[in-house]
């Protein structure tokens, strides 16, 4: 059967149509529960809508959003990780600069530029794990559809940019 409203298919045994919420006129209360099978990305996805009643309104509010909503906050994560990253990196610039400038004086402070290289390690660290990081969570939020993804590419691009140039720095130091 359809749904008279958006013509969705429709079982006796649904109280309302899942995809519009429009009453189901001939619902029948004796028959076992079925819901429609949902297809995506050729899977079958089983979707359990939340029904919410008030006196004369009622609203479907599918779980996939919900889904989605997990997979938006990845991509929020993921450009946050990104930014994080891409500071560590500057940090390890500005302190790599004043090392190098410290080491050229004629009497460089050997415990300062030994505390500053201390420092370009660990930041050097951090923005690698947390680029790493961003990507994952980037990656993740892109293998779903949802409204995030601009944010969830952004941040994964800066992740990869940040991390490749730490890892190519890496490269270059131990050679």
């Amino acid at each position: 059967m359809r749904c008279p409203n958006c013509g969705n298919e429709v079982f006796e045994n649904e109280r309302i149509c899942s995809n519009c919420g429009e009453n189901n006129a001939n619902y029948v209360t004796s028959a076992p529960v079925q819901q429609p099978i949902h297809y995506e990305n050729n899977a079958p996805v089983t979707q359990t809508p939340m029904v919410t009643h008030t006196n004369t309104t009622v609203t479907v509010t599918p779980k996939i959003s919900q889904m989605n909503e997990r997979y938006e906050k990845f991509a929020k994560v993921g450009l946050g990780l990104a930014i994080v990253s891409a500071v560590c990196f500057f940090i390890v610039l500005a302190l790599t600069i004043s090392v190098m400038g410290d080491a050229a004086s004629p009497y460089p402070d050997s415990s300062a530029i030994v505390q500053k290289v201390m420092w370009v390690g660990i930041f050097f660290i951090v923005a690698m794990i947390v680029g790493i990081l961003g990507i994952i969570f980037s990656g993740i939020s892109l293998s779903k559809q949802h409204s995030k993804r601009g944010i969830a590419m952004t941040g994964l691009i800066l992740s990869i940019v940040f991390t490749a140039i730490c890892i190519i720095i890496y490269l270059m130091g131990s050679v």
